[in-house]
């Protein structure tokens, strides 16, 4: 903006609400322009703009007028540019420390790359892994299907065209010799038929063009017919015609005063008409031929952004693990523990690996009192109690219609998730010793867990 001439200034909503004033001021002082009063201030959204408004342009501020509004509308897809600039040609890890809703994650699997993301949100994990779990990306061709994409993939090409290859291709001069002497001949027919000198230049087009949309052809004869009748508003009614031939052919009419007579004229001989439409044809024929010459001959240039897409195969994100550092506990070594409290802890530990998690995680579940599921249901815990069996890590009683059950609980790591090995271990030993219900807790769950 500054690169313009422009100056930025910056006004929050409550200044301009309580000092409209000052904001005006600063405005004018900025701008070195009077306004006589605040009333005659007109506020305006840059896209309510419209023609004919004044702004102030330059480093000196000069007032001009708009003259026309052009608009730009894009439905393309915002990617990551970090990621999609440093890791699309690679296979190297994506980290970032950053996490957030999991962009970087998602245009890394996108890309078949792997990836690290850090962060020290909870929540900000949870949409991410929610986001990957549900995500759906186009499946794309792989040069080497046996590496994967470590072998790179199969990329869309497209010709890349410059002087340098128009200037070799000795194909052109073929066509143009071969069309050359029929377009001749045309044009001498055309001018015999019409008492005419014209050169190939000075041929005048067809209208309506024969390539126009039937659509064109339509809202042009309905132009014409409002030209020759000049009757009044004519001008209004040919508003949305005038639109239509502009959407599908590209010219620009003001009005109807504008719009040409249709070439050939209707005075014109049958033998004039036709070589006048063989003439055009034979052109279009040449330039067709040589364009497609030009293309075919012209260098490949692979389109690294835009990979083969292997239709009808929906890929979802690869195996991916969501870990938690472990909480640095601090003691002081200076605190002697209390005897009664002490014996009570010795008690209630778990002699197991896990040591310290495992007991904090039994005390936890017996302040909570119960398991909380999907749907707000609760189930009621009572009789909570340590129990060093296999992969079973407490024991507890609920109650369900009526009737006690035995309950046994499996916690997962501490800094990973429960796997299958665990699940697995777990259902047979809770129905080894007799228990009615099996929990499994965790901070995520394999897949090959949650298929048993």
């Amino acid at each position: 903006m500054r690169s313009l001439g422009l100056d930025i200034l910056r006004f929050s909503a409550q200044e301009v609400q309580q000092n409209l004033e000052g904001v005006c001021l600063a405005i004018q002082n900025q701008c070195q322009l009077r306004v006589e009063s605040v009333e005659d201030v007109v506020w305006l959204q840059a896209g309510s703009v419209q023609p004919g408004d004044i702004v102030f342009f330059g480093a000196e501020r000069v007032a001009v007028p708009v003259e026309a509004v052009d608009y730009a509308y894009t439905d393309e897809e915002v990617y990551d540019l970090e990621v999609e600039g440093a890791h699309s040609f690679l296979t190297e890890v994506c980290a970032v420390h950053n996490c957030g809703s999991g962009t970087t994650a998602y245009c890394a699997e996108k890309w078949g790359r792997r990836w690290i993301t850090c962060d020290t949100s909870r929540v900000a994990l949870a949409i991410a892994r929610q986001r990957l779990m549900t995500a759906k990306f186009d499946y794309y061709e792989l040069k080497d299907p046996e590496r994967g994409p470590t072998g790179g993939f199969i990329y869309e090409t497209v010709p890349h065209i410059t002087l340098e290859s128009i200037a070799k291709n000795t194909e052109i001069d073929a066509i143009a010799a071969k069309y050359q002497p029929q377009i001749d001949q045309t044009l001498a027919d055309l001018n015999r038929a019409l008492g005419r000198e014209w050169k190939e230049w000075e041929v005048p087009r067809e209208v309506p063009h024969p390539v126009w949309p039937e659509e064109a052809r339509q809202a042009y004869r309905h132009l014409l017919e409002l030209k020759r009748s000049g009757k009044l508003g004519a001008e209004k009614e040919a508003e949305p015609f005038l639109e239509t031939v502009y959407r599908l052919t590209g010219h620009r009419w003001e009005g109807l005063g504008q719009v040409p007579d249709p070439v050939p004229p209707e005075g014109w001989p049958d033998e004039a008409q036709a070589a006048l439409r063989r003439f055009w044809e034979l052109k279009r024929q040449k330039r067709k031929e040589i364009d497609a010459s030009i293309q075919r001959n012209a260098p490949q240039e692979v389109l690294y952004d835009r990979p083969r897409v292997v239709r009808g195969v929906v890929r979802v994100s690869g195996p991916f693990t969501v870990e938690a550092i472990p909480v640095p506990a601090v003691e002081d070594p200076t605190e002697a523990p209390i005897p009664q409290f002490e014996a009570e802890e010795a008690r209630t530990r778990i002699s197991d690996r896990g040591g310290d998690y495992l007991t904090n995680m039994v005390n936890l579940l017996k302040q909570q009192g119960g398991v909380l599921f999907p749907g707000g249901k609760k189930l009621e815990l009572m009789n909570i109690r340590p129990l060093n069996l296999g992969y079973l890590h407490a024991e507890a009683e609920a109650q369900q219609n009526g009737n006690g059950l035995r309950a046994a609980i499996s916690f997962g790591p501490q800094h990973g998730p429960i796997t299958g090995v665990q699940a697995d271990e777990a259902i047979r030993t809770a129905r080894r010793a007799g228990y009615d219900i099996l929990i499994l807790a965790g901070f995520a769950i394999e897949a090959a867990a949650q298929a048993l």
